[in-house]
């Protein structure tokens, strides 16, 4: 987990800003022309190959969102379940928990994460474990 005081770092996963009318305004989307970019490994990614998998974009201090387009949405069954971002050392670190999804056909649309880091004092403060 990342230190209580860099709660909000987490959004250099990939470089992103999404806006599209098609989707509503539940992430705080605006209705402007979209603009988006996938960098991988210093080079932008084939889209529609992997890894180019999901812009990610923040919506407040609390949600982080995915654009879940190529049939990687969030879908039935997958509430609670993590948004996780690959370190430098190759570690995995749980920076969401699946809240929400704007498609119930599973199919593009937006996933919202609760952002972990948002809610660090009320984990520790529940499980006692000393988050640094």
């Amino acid at each position: 987990m990342p230190e209580v005081r860099r709660r909000s770092v987490f959004v250099a996963l990939i470089a992103s800003t999404l806006a599209n009318p098609k989707y509503p305004d539940t992430c705080g989307i605006e209705n402007k022309p979209s603009v988006d970019s996938r960098i991988i490994g210093g080079q932008e990614a084939v889209r529609s190959q992997f890894p180019w998998l999901a812009a990610v974009f923040t919506h407040g201090k609390d949600i982080i969102c995915t654009d879940a387009n190529h049939g990687k949405a969030v879908c039935f069954g997958d509430s609670g379940g993590p948004l996780n971002y690959e370190m430098e050392n190759g570690r995995y670190m749980q920076i969401g928990v699946n809240q929400f999804v704007t498609n119930w056909k599973c199919l593009g649309g937006i996933n919202g994460f609760a952002r972990v880091s948002s809610h660090l004092d009320f984990i520790q403060e529940v499980t006692g474990i000393v988050i640094e």
